[in-house]
């Protein structure tokens, strides 16, 4: 594996949009407007927006499809920086992490603790220091959401980076838009906070309602500065949520905008092809935390025609006649959570799968 990754912080002309206000009775006054101007251009800093990723000590496989998607939505209204600060720490620190990847690049089973959360010392001492580079006041805006692969991001990792941007510029307007919001990003402490809480769909309204992602209606992903990540894969999603959603443990069963909507295969394909006609990445991934559903089967038969391998996660109950179609479409990598082979301990957390089922499971893949 060659490792080439040049990082440069995002940086940009300052937008310098201003209002003028007219004088007594109506008319304009041109040398206060001229003054105000003046003025305004001088001390207004802060008038571009950010979009952002906190540091969660996740190695940065390939860009997350939230920040793809927010990017897309947000440059059609503002000028925008996007940063994903998980990658560029880790990249910052790439000759610590070397050995972590070319295991992770020779292995045949990936363990979570060890090959996808290498979080060492020396990084955590990095990122507050790469958090302060940021001239946060020249942003009147900044949109937080999740990085990489991972479908969640803990309510403290949020509270770290917003805190730091309020205290490093006070007027500017911090916002959160991610997955389902429950036990490991909690609502309440974000609001608690004076973090707005945004839905992709209703990124600019206030207090939207708390319902699956419609990723139909979104525009194609915006994925800028690819150079940043390990691997040249790009995401997508194939629904919002999970089939069973039941399981005790799971943020995403019990969240703010839990519940289950699938997309059209045919509108996926669609959005894969203008990815694959602009970017042409070596993979794919789907970033769904479970690809079981209605539309997987119609998916991989269209999916053949790319010739390319992806990855996905799964529930351990895919059926032989969706396991065979995986394979037909060129899917070479499932990652899927057994939680555990004890019975008892999968009734408890309404896993919905026993262990026999999962034996059969990991036979049919091999």
């Amino acid at each position: 594996m060659v490792f080439n990754f040049p990082v440069q912080l995002p940086g940009g002309a300052i937008s310098t949009r201003w209002e003028c206000q007219t004088g007594i009775a109506g008319k304009v006054d041109r040398a206060k407007a001229a003054g105000a101007l003046q003025t305004k251009t001088a001390a207004i800093s802060y008038m571009k927006t950010a979009l952002v990723t906190p540091f969660l000590g996740q190695l940065p496989l390939y860009p997350s499809s939230y920040l793809g998607y927010g990017a897309a939505l947000l440059k059609n209204r503002v000028e925008l920086d996007i940063m994903d600060l998980n990658a560029e720490i880790c990249l910052r620190n790439i000759d610590i992490l070397k050995k972590v990847v070319a295991d992770f690049d020779n292995s045949q089973v990936i363990l979570d603790s060890y090959h996808l959360y290498p979080v060492n010392p020396e990084m955590l001492d990095e990122v507050e220091r790469e958090y302060e580079r940021i001239s946060w006041n020249k942003y009147e805006s900044v949109f937080i959401t999740m990085p990489s692969w991972f479908v969640n991001i803990p309510t403290e990792n949020v509270l770290k980076l917003s805190d730091l941007i309020s205290k490093a510029s006070p007027e500017s307007k911090i916002f959160f838009f991610g997955n389902s919001l429950g036990s490991w990003t909690c609502e309440n402490e974000l609001k608690d906070f004076g973090i707005g809480i945004r839905h992709l769909n209703h990124l600019f309204e206030a207090n939207p309602a708390g319902r699956p992602v419609h990723y139909d209606s979104l525009p194609t992903p915006i994925y800028e500065q690819r150079q940043k990540y390990i691997f040249d894969i790009l995401p997508f999603r194939l629904k919002h949520g999970c089939t069973w959603g039941q399981c005790r443990f799971c943020s995403l069963a019990k969240g703010w905008n839990a519940g289950y909507k699938e997309r059209s295969a045919a509108k996926v394909i669609q959005e894969i092809e203008k990815l694959e006609a602009k970017y042409s990445p070596t993979m794919f991934a789907c970033n769904d935390n479970s690809i079981n559903g209605d539309n997987l089967i119609e998916f991989c038969s269209y999916f053949e025609q790319f010739k390319k391998p992806w990855a996905a996660m799964a529930r351990a109950d895919l059926s032989e006649q969706a396991i065979a179609a995986l394979q037909r479409a060129g899917c070479k990598l499932i990652y899927f959570g057994l939680e555990s082979g004890s019975d008892r301990i999968l009734n408890e957390i309404n896993k919905g799968i026993s262990s026999n089922q999962m034996s059969n499971f990991v036979r049919k893949l091999a």
